[in-house]
């Protein structure tokens, strides 16, 4: 790590003065200790974890656009000052609250899907049934039964068979799918020419 650098640290770290942190503004250049450089405008510098918070242009393309990098400082081992701001920079947007926790509930639901679908101590050719389902109809485990939209059970050993169910449409929809499922595994593998 160069002087500079350490001096940036040691001055942010030991001081609670704002005059000796990274400037919200500035504009900076981090070579982490693999070599690789990172760039741009300092958003906010967190003292005592040592991150600090680059905004670059969007990998997207967008003008409107910003990426932002944490960088941490311990893995840094050089950083210049490009350039210090000439001006208090603006206050940055205020977060969308309600848009970020509808984001964040969104993919905490996803990933719970992604585990409820994974079936326990089923066989392959029984989670492959399943996975072709799930690409049509919304589905789900119980125990080693396979659920189909409220409505069908397909138990063990998942054949045309195994399914039951009140409604006799989507019974029949379900019985469809598991029929060309079934015609598809016991096909051989089309090889493709080269």
């Amino acid at each position: 790590m160069d002087i500079e650098a350490r001096m940036l640290i040691k001055m942010a770290a030991q001081n609670d003065s704002p005059d000796y942190y990274f400037k919200v503004g500035s504009y900076v250049v981090c070579q982490t200790c693999y070599g690789q450089n990172i760039e741009g405008e300092v958003m906010a510098f967190d003292v005592p974890t040592r991150m600090l918070a680059l905004k670059i242009a969007s990998t997207s393309g967008k003008a409107d656009c910003h990426d932002i990098h944490l960088v941490n400082l311990y893995l840094v081992s050089k950083v210049e000052l490009k350039k210090e701001p000439n001006e208090t920079p603006p206050l940055p947007q205020p977060l969308n609250v309600q848009r970020l926790n509808q984001r964040c509930n969104k993919a905490v639901d996803a990933k719970k899907e992604a585990v409820f679908s994974i079936g326990v101590d089923v066989t392959p050719e029984a989670q492959k049934l399943f996975n072709t389902i799930q690409k049509t109809l919304k589905c789900r485990w119980q125990d080693k039964n396979i659920i189909v939209i409220d409505e069908v059970t397909v138990q063990p050993p998942y054949g045309l068979d195994n399914c039951k169910s009140k409604d006799t449409q989507a019974l029949t929809h379900v019985k469809k799918i598991i029929e060309k499922h079934i015609r598809e595994q016991q096909s051989p593998p089309v090889q493709g020419s080269t």
